[in-house]
């Protein structure tokens, strides 16, 4: 059975007071640049204004004691510059049209996300970032990290401590307010559907080469255990890649050990990833593509246990149409034993308008699932969802 979802996606306004490397926007209006690792990384702003430097108001900043007030005026200036609040919300209508209780239950209007970031920079080495989830469901704390740049080059390497996203495919660290289609893929869903952990890593940007080594708790998406360990063992998690103005590619993995909800057990995860992301512009907007392929084997560590390889991919391709059009699609696949089990794969067919200096964002989509068993299911689902960021 079919489903139709109608999203609206809530406006979201940006305070810019440093600049943020991106995660690709493979989803912005007219040409969405590659996503790519260091987009979740905070790269700190210039450094404050010194004294007699002209202020955001183009007022000098006092230098002598001789008036005391001034150095306060401008210590309140500098705080603010240091700070940077960005926002986005989505509110969206969703029709399934499966007969199935789960079906049933998602249709209708809700709030999918609305997203409240904090980025505070300590000076021109530190940063931190704060950002929450407010919807009717439950308020959630999504991120909270440091990071801290090396002293010398101030932008090439970065530490980074605490909950943020993964280091893994591209995927994981692209924002849903930039994504061109509602949902991560079905892979991403089921192995990392929280796509962030705890732990600590280091990041580097060197010309066009990215990488990135993190250690997290790797609970992978654990939702007895959310964001927090729950055994001894810890993930090791690694990203290397290249990028330039239209391609992005890398490869990624993951391992560590995990506990298996049913069997109380303990298991090892491994898994390995390659991406890819391009943009062009043939001459009538900009054509882009983006895809990823996971394999992973997973090993129990009880006796009697069996390994089990699981897989899955994803493709997409988009068309902008001048300035405020996008057409978009997507296939992606996922099999949790490639020995035993089936292949299901869900297409989704998406329309981007962008209003208001790409403010506002209408996406109107509809997903389909099918399996390559020859099973096929009638249950689309359509979606209209606002966007609104800032």
């Amino acid at each position: 059975m079919k489903t139709f979802v109608f999203s609206l996606a809530l406006l979201s306004l940006s305070v810019p007071v440093y600049a943020l490397d991106d995660v690709t926007a493979a989803t912005r209006a007219v040409a969405p640049a590659p996503v790519t690792a260091e987009a979740s990384e905070v790269i700190p702003p210039s450094p404050a204004p010194e004294a007699g430097a002209a202020s955001p108001e183009g007022a000098a900043v006092a230098t002598t004691p001789a008036e005391p007030a001034a150095p306060e005026k401008a210590e309140k200036k500098n705080l603010f510059d240091r700070v940077k609040l960005s926002s986005y919300a989505q509110v969206r209508y969703t029709h399934g049209e499966g007969a199935g209780t789960a079906t049933k239950a998602e249709s209708g209007f809700s709030v999918r996300r609305a997203r409240l970031k904090f980025e505070l920079r300590g000076g021109e080495l530190t940063s931190l970032v704060i950002q929450g989830d407010f919807t009717p469901k439950a308020v959630e704390l999504r991120d909270a990290y440091v990071d801290a740049r090396d002293p010398w080059t101030k932008k090439a390497y970065w530490l980074r401590a605490g909950l943020f996203k993964t280091p893994y495919g591209y995927e994981i660290e692209q924002s849903s307010s930039e994504r061109p289609v509602p949902e991560r893929s079905t892979f991403t869903r089921t192995v990392f559907p929280g796509e962030r952990d705890l732990g600590a890593g280091l990041f580097a940007k060197r010309g066009r080469l990215r990488a990135a080594a993190a250690v997290m708790n790797g609970d992978f998406g654990d939702s007895l255990f959310p964001n927090r360990d729950n055994n001894l063992g810890k993930n090791i998690v690694g990203r290397v890649g290249f990028q330039n103005d239209f391609l992005n590619v890398g490869l990624s993995g993951v391992g560590g050990t995990n506990l298996d909800n049913d069997t109380g057990g303990q298991f090892s995860q491994k898994i390995g990833n390659v991406y890819l992301q391009a943009e062009k512009d043939f001459g009538i907007g900009d054509t882009f593509v983006a895809g990823e392929y996971n394999l992973g084997i997973t090993t129990p560590t009880f006796a009697g246990g069996s390994d089990t390889n699981l897989s899955g991919w994803h493709a997409l391709v988009g068309q902008n149409l001048g300035a405020h059009n996008q057409l978009v699609y997507r296939i992606d696949g996922f099999n949790a034993d490639l020995e035993n089990g089936d292949w299901t794969l869900r297409h989704v067919v998406a329309w981007n308008l962008f209003l208001d200096a790409k403010h506002v964002r209408l996406t109107t989509s509809y997903q389909f699932p099918t399996q390559v068993a020859g099973v096929s299911k009638n249950d689309g689902t359509f979606i209209e969802q606002l966007q609104f960021k800032f």
